[in-house]
């Protein structure tokens, strides 16, 4: 039994000894930018019945600067879902920035399109709503917003 804590320990040790060594390595903020997903989550709202993707332009979102945001809106099957009516909010988690939602357009094909604004750098919340035909659908993006 002897063997096996010193064993644990040793590997205790040396997973925060690997850790702590990749941070004292901060890579330049060209790498950052490279090697961070904008995406760092997706969840999808229970019941749900469409599905949806979203990208941006510019492709990492900044604060203070217009981002157009590109969403796809399909069926459970993956069909595209056109007319419907989408809804985007923007919410920070951790602070309490205010009502910040807009309307997305339809562009045809399931996709559709808006632009909007994040107020702070940070982790931000997107939040997608899609309704059409009597099907509706909720998914959040979790997204890094850089200065």
């Amino acid at each position: 039994m002897g063997r096996m804590k010193h064993l644990l320990l040793v590997f205790c040790f040396l997973s925060l000894f690997a850790g702590c060594s990749r941070d004292k390595t901060a890579p330049s903020a060209k790498a950052t930018h490279s090697s961070q997903p904008v995406i760092l989550a997706t969840t999808v709202a229970p019941g749900s019945t469409l599905k949806m993707s979203v990208s941006f332009e510019p492709p990492q979102p900044v604060m203070s600067k217009k981002t157009t945001f590109h969403m796809t809106v399909t069926d459970l099957s993956g069909a595209p879902v056109n007319d419907a009516k989408v809804q985007a909010s923007l919410v920070m988690p951790l602070m309490d920035m205010g009502k910040n939602e807009f309307a997305l357009q339809p562009a045809g094909g399931g996709r559709y399109h808006g632009t909007g604004q994040f107020t702070m750098s940070g982790e931000w919340e997107v939040v997608l709503t899609a309704n059409a035909a009597g099907k509706s659908g909720k998914t959040t993006f979790n997204v890094r917003v850089e200065d």
